[in-house]
């Protein structure tokens, strides 16, 4: 597996907080360039930013590119909590002080870190899937077919959409989520922010949702851009920092 890590210019001696930077798609990828993975505000806020290049983006070949299909959460998630184990041997990264962000199909993943492991201190999940049978039905593609492998009528796609979805998944959860939202989003709409938000206060985690209006998939608004970014880095020296 390949990844980037981000370190602050200047930085002392020893391992940071780190922030698991999760690409979307899944097949974007972080590439080399001015602004990895738009992942430099964190960077000049003192963190190291690791940005997992989990099966499934492109630059691989066909192949790797539809290795987690059928398995969304799956093996590009091992692959994902590899990563951070590999940067904490390393000695980037403070094992005891790691957060998790990632929008769209990053979100989704950032969602199932939250649902499935105690592995992180924080997230903020942004424009995410929570729930891959009521995302289906309401938004304007048909993305989670597409990640199952195969149609929604199938009991076999059905039977996995449920269970790979973060919200069947909340038994025991305990990290401290904020979730970043646009209104009209219509490719992960609204309410699957809303559930997410619910199932975590409904079992006493601390959770904030910021829903921005007038925007879809995506911050477009520079004062929104501004104010999110603002309030990440503030959520995340909250969690990671304080203490």
């Amino acid at each position: 597996m390949e990844g980037f890590i981000l370190l602050p210019q200047g930085r002392a001696p020893g391992p940071l907080p780190m922030i698991c930077d999760i690409h979307g798609g899944p097949s974007w990828a972080a590439k080399h360039g001015f602004n990895p993975g738009y992942a430099l505000p964190y960077a000049a806020a003192g963190y190291a930013v690791f940005l997992p290049n989990y099966r499934g983006n492109a630059g691989w070949g066909q192949d790797f590119a539809r290795l987690n299909i059928g398995d969304p959460g799956g093996a590009e998630f091992e692959d994902i909590l590899a990563g951070v184990d590999h940067c904490v041997a390393a000695g980037f990264a403070d094992g005891a002080r790691i957060g998790v962000t990632g929008a769209s199909y990053g979100g989704y993943l950032t969602a199932w870190a939250v649902a499935t492991s105690h592995r992180f201190r924080a997230a903020i999940m942004v424009s995410g899937i929570a729930n891959h049978w009521s995302s289906h039905y309401s938004c304007n593609h048909a993305f989670s077919e597409h990640i199952m492998g195969g149609s929604m009528t199938e009991e076999r796609c059905r039977q996995l959409a449920i269970a790979r979805s973060p919200m069947m998944r909340l038994d025991r959860p305990s990290t401290p989520t904020l979730i970043i939202h646009g209104s009209e989003d219509r490719c992960t709409p609204l309410g699957q922010a809303q559930e997410l938000y619910a199932g975590l206060v409904e079992r006493g985690v601390e959770s904030e949702l910021v829903v921005y209006p007038r925007e879809g998939h995506g911050l477009r608004e520079d004062a929104h851009r501004r104010d999110y970014r603002r309030r990440a880095v503030a959520w995340f020296d909250r969690h990671l920092r304080q203490g």
